[in-house]
């Protein structure tokens, strides 16, 4: 099971992303995602604090947001990853990939890992 919500915090959309991160999930992610990018947002942050599992559909749309977010001149961050989910992207050459943030206050004040 996937539960997501948004807010906005300043100039930033935070994504928070709890449960399972999987392939029969990803409408879900999906649909918050769209409703964020309409606004048109200079920076995502996903807080992916609660964020119990993913896979590799999940690291793919991880991913595609990154890239959806460049095109439009914005800016895709990461906090709150478990320390599993850290060593995978480590693992896969990833990390340096994203902008990751161990707080929600690091990724909103720009205090990067």
């Amino acid at each position: 099971m996937l539960h997501t919500q948004w807010r906005r915090e300043g100039s930033a959309f935070v994504v928070d992303i709890h449960g399972s991160l999987k392939y029969e999930n990803m409408p879900t992610l999906r649909g918050t995602i769209q409703e964020v990018l309409a606004h048109r947002p200079a920076v995502v942050v996903l807080n992916l604090e609660g964020l119990e599992f993913i896979d590799s559909s999940g690291v793919s749309m991880l991913i595609a947001l990154h890239q959806t977010m460049k095109s439009k001149q914005g800016i895709l961050r990461l906090c709150g990853l478990g320390g599993s989910f850290n060593r995978f992207l480590n693992t896969v050459n990833l990390a340096s990939f994203f902008s990751i943030f161990h707080l929600e206050s690091d990724a909103l004040g720009e205090t990067a890992c």
